[in-house]
């Protein structure tokens, strides 16, 4: 089948450049095949140039001013591009792969139903994205799974636990590593509402863990891959994402093209350095992932920055009775006054914000901080600008605190000049669409600085490649058959 080719010539051709194994040179046997059903393999041809923006309906790529010394700056790696031509054939050959992805997992078994908490864990903590398996210990292999409130086909994966054995008096560990798997599949989703496809893989070992995500989504005829890694071996940029799409030109063909390819040592820097690539790309994949937008801003940003919002007179009142004990002598106190303080959850958070840091000791201070810290996800050096950004503001409008979410459309309001219209009281996942076409539409106008471009630079000929970031790009035109 075409479809099934071009696909497996996809996949070829980027394993052939992540083994640096004569990508020059595509498979004889995998031509021979797309020639008997009439397509042919041109010649390998210099990168393609830069094509239109895509439309608002669909992701575009982000391009940034460029970056200073010491933030992340994105690197594409200089490679070939392949050309591919096909005759007689009109096909959606990616509605044909999913299509055949879902009658596959029909016939995987079903191990159960469970809600995601069950299974995973998932949070952002110090600027890592943290996931942790807590499913059932006898789960060990593929199955496919239901999770309570989606209508998605879910699979999991678990590998062989480690093992331990005595040898000679002294426990010896044989596979050491354990890897963990989750599928988020939506085949019939048309493409321009979220990736139809999410996984996630967790390798969990003794002396360093890494998580990797990647996800495929786009509008009919075209694919957008997404892959993140993620590694705490410690290495100088442990965080990497790159976007790649094969889009059509208006020639009416298609056209491979990187749209992101950045590193950061954390998620504060990558988002803070590339906040259009990373609100595009990765957060509606974590999204769709975890239930929970893990990088939209924390209750402590929100509340920091919207400081109208008043705190529960009751939760106040609990704040400072546990105040005196934060600062007596004796430390069990102290730790379990910190404790008491840690139950109020984000009530308790928008309380202590409120309170005016002068009337606090050092003791107090640094007990407060320590308590509000996990619920910030944003580094916002400027609270007045973060009022103004109209990126901030959406990230705001479907806020879990209808309080949030009133502040932000006011300010938007104010910010834009505009009467804009928003049922604020409906749920996240039903404000999501509007919300991306509220910003698709007030961000238009933005200058080249922060609106994505239509492709990423190519570095000059000779230009270092980032090691373990190796992408091939695919141009496919439809047409007559040479």
């Amino acid at each position: 089948m075409i479809w099934r080719t071009q696909l497996c010539l996809v996949t070829a051709l980027a394993a052939m450049a992540a083994t640096s194994a004569r990508a020059d040179e595509p498979d004889d046997g995998l031509i021979q095949k797309m020639r008997q059903r009439r397509v042919v393999v041109a010649e390998l041809v210099a990168p393609a140039a830069a094509v239109p923006a895509a439309p608002a309906t669909k992701p575009a790529a982000a391009t940034k001013p460029a970056a200073a010394a010491t933030k992340p700056a994105n690197v594409v790696v200089n490679k070939p591009a392949i050309v591919v031509r096909a005759g007689g054939v009109n096909v959606d050959w990616r509605r044909q792969a999913r299509d055949q992805q879902k009658q596959s997992l029909k016939n995987l078994k079903l191990g159960g139903k469970y809600k995601l908490s069950d299974l995973f864990r998932f949070a952002v903590q110090d600027g890592q994205f943290r996931a942790e398996y807590v499913g059932p210990k006898n789960i060990v292999g593929q199955t496919r799974v239901e999770i309570e409130g989606s209508k998605a086909t879910w699979v999991l994966m678990v590998s062989q636990p480690p093992v331990i054995q005595n040898k000679q008096n002294a426990a010896v560990m044989l596979n050491m590593n354990q890897t963990f798997m989750i599928s988020r599949y939506d085949c019939d989703r048309p493409g321009t509402d979220g990736p139809w496809c999410v996984t996630m893989n967790l390798n969990v070992s003794p002396l360093a863990s890494s998580t990797n995500l990647s996800a495929q989504w786009g509008p009919e005829g075209e694919l957008y891959t997404l892959n993140f890694y993620q590694s705490t071996a410690g290495v100088p940029s442990p965080l990497r994402m790159h976007v790649q799409g094969m889009v059509k030109n208006p020639n009416g063909g298609f056209q491979g093209q990187m749209l992101a390819n950045i590193g950061a040592p954390d998620l504060v820097q990558l988002q803070s350095g590339n906040p259009d690539a990373v609100r595009r790309y990765l957060s509606p994949v974590l999204r769709e992932l975890t239930g929970a937008d893990l990088l939209r801003p924390g209750p402590a940003d929100v509340y920091r920055v919207f400081t109208g919002i008043p705190a529960d007179m009751t939760v106040t009142r609990k704040i400072y009775q546990i105040l005196p004990a934060l600062d007596v002598p004796a430390y069990p106190d102290r730790e379990a006054a910190s404790h008491d303080l840690a139950a109020l959850g984000v009530p308790g958070v928008l309380a202590a914000l409120r309170v005016d840091p002068a009337w606090l000791t050092a003791e107090q201070r640094t007990r407060f901080a320590q308590f509000v810290a996990p619920y910030s996800r944003r580094t916002l050096a400027d609270l007045e600008a973060a009022a103004h950004d109209i990126h901030f503001l959406l990230d705001c409008v479907d806020d879990d605190d209808t309080q949030v979410r009133a502040a932000a459309m006011a300010a938007l309001r104010g910010v834009t000049r505009r009467n804009i219209e928003l049922d604020i009281t409906r749920s996240a996942a039903d404000l999501q669409p509007r919300i991306r076409a509220l910003r698709d539409d007030l961000t238009k106008d933005e200058p080249p600085a922060t609106r994505p471009a239509a492709a990423a630079p190519v570095p000059a000929a000779g230009a270092a490649a980032v090691p373990g970031a190796a992408q091939v790009e695919v141009k496919v035109i439809l047409g007559p058959a040479n």
